[in-house]
């Protein structure tokens, strides 16, 4: 059925056209922003991954000032989840969001072909959605994915920081994981630090709190069959990184 719907995607994808849930038909570049009030957080940064992209996958990306003025034209909501795409065309999509931060449980995914998705965020993004449905089904939230070689690196849609030997650290960017907003913000404010983390890291593994532009930090309670602390630490990480997003919101 996915290679159908490739398939098919490939050939609707070169007239243009967005399906059911939002998504582009044929490939290209994604960013997913945090609307608070009608702006968007960390506008800039995502910007700068979008164009980045753009130059090494040869796709247009349009100018700032002219994706704000479509953002401007969107619906209002207190707080927003929108998709920006980039491909055969330009195209917004926006819902209203609510933050959950209840504790996650992560589900451990060994041996996979690369710790994460790469550079670039881009569409289609069946593979990491089909990750998300399979750990839903045995009733995680997220996974951890863990390459061929035991690196751990990032989740089906988010990064995470992990506490060890009493610092928190993330993966570097070297075994495949994307640069995430949050996770180079966590870096910018010296919050983590990068270091390679291997499967047999993870059982010196104190905490972990999961990052993403929409839900910004939310603790882990669980890795695998491992159940995990849920020091104050990982809610001072959510309130300086909030607090950042707040901060740009205003700016």
């Amino acid at each position: 059925w996915r290679e159908t719907e490739l398939k098919a995607n490939r050939l609707i994808g070169i007239a243009g056209g967005i399906d059911e849930e939002g998504w582009q038909f044929g490939a290209g570049i994604f960013e997913t922003l945090l609307l608070i009030d009608g702006e968007p957080i960390f506008f800039d940064r995502h910007l700068d991954r979008a164009e980045r992209a753009g130059r090494d996958l040869a796709i247009e990306i349009p100018g700032r000032e002219q994706v704000l003025k479509a953002i401007s034209y969107l619906d209002g909501f207190p707080m927003a989840r929108l998709r920006l795409s980039f491909g055969s065309q330009f195209s917004q999509v926006i819902a209203p969001y609510i933050q959950d931060r209840t504790p996650l449980k992560i589900e451990v995914q060994r041996h996979s072909a690369t710790a994460g998705v790469g550079a670039h965020k881009t569409y289609p993004y069946w593979k990491n959605l089909d990750l998300l449905r399979l750990a839903n089904l045995g009733g995680f939230d997220e996974v951890l994915l863990i390459d061929e070689q035991g690196r751990v690196g990032e989740g089906a849609t988010c990064s995470f920081l992990f506490q060890l030997h009493g610092k928190w650290v993330t993966p570097s960017l070297a075994v495949g994981v994307l640069p995430g907003i949050m996770r180079g913000i966590a870096l910018d404010l010296g919050i983590a630090t990068e270091r390679d983390i291997s499967h047999a890291d993870l059982s010196s593994v104190d905490a972990m709190v999961a990052l993403s532009s929409l839900r910004i930090c939310v603790p882990i309670a669980s890795v695998g069959e491992r159940t995990l602390e849920i020091p104050l630490e990982s809610e001072l990480i959510y309130q300086r990184l909030w607090s950042a997003a707040q901060s740009d919101s205003v700016d």
